[in-house]
């Protein structure tokens, strides 16, 4: 399968450097075939922001811009945020958040999802 924003946009912007990135997330733990098959949103954060360094993304040569769907929006929200973190230290990631320009969110849980809390409601009825 391929990632459509990447075919999409590169009809759109030809000059633009597009990149997808992909990772394992079951939306339950039902979906999840083999232990270690899934990470945790912090450990596809650290994996994701070492990748997009070793391609040379937000180092502050170009600017970023993140199309990002539904947990993907979690992990860029996240991403940013330990950039932000890391620029008062001097960390290898500290220009990823000054070098982004935008962010496209497509079905991003920001308030987190209704049918998780509802499962929690019930665990404590």
């Amino acid at each position: 399968s391929s990632c459509w924003p990447s075919t999409w946009l590169s009809e759109d912007l030809p000059g633009a450097r597009l990149l997808s990135v992909e990772y394992l997330a079951p939306v339950s733990a039902w979906e999840v075939r083999h232990v270690g098959e899934s990470l945790p949103l912090e450990d596809n954060v650290s994996r994701v922001m070492s990748q997009l360094a070793a391609a040379g993304v937000g180092t502050g040569q170009r600017p970023v811009v993140f199309v990002a769907h539904s947990m993907g929006g979690l992990l860029v929200k996240e991403m940013l945020a330990r950039s932000l973190d890391q620029a008062a230290s001097g960390g290898p990631h500290a220009a990823l958040a000054p070098s982004t320009r935008g962010i496209v969110f497509f079905g991003t849980p920001h308030f987190g999802n209704a049918i998780a809390a509802m499962g929690w409601k019930l665990r404590h009825v």
